[in-house]
């Protein structure tokens, strides 16, 4: 199983205009693509900004790959 992460940022006034986009866009086209296993989002509003955080969980890289195409970072804890 691997896990793949998504960083993003907005301001905290739309933090929930932009997770309604990212349940719309981002969660729903993760859950469609063979090989993953599942995704949530973690939020959190420090002063102005609303962090989010898209944590997914596939099969193999090259599912990722379907979904974001063959440029991936990937790092390995030793």
């Amino acid at each position: 199983m691997i896990a793949r992460i998504w960083c993003g940022e907005t301001a905290a006034s739309v933090a929930d205009e932009y997770l309604d986009y990212l349940e719309a866009t981002g969660l729903k086209d993760y859950r469609s693509v063979d090989g993953c296993q599942g995704a949530t989002v973690l939020r959190r509003v420090v002063a102005d900004r609303a962090e989010f955080r898209l944590i997914s969980l596939w099969d193999s890289y090259d599912a990722i790959r379907r979904f974001a195409g063959e440029d991936l970072v990937i790092y390995r804890q030793q």
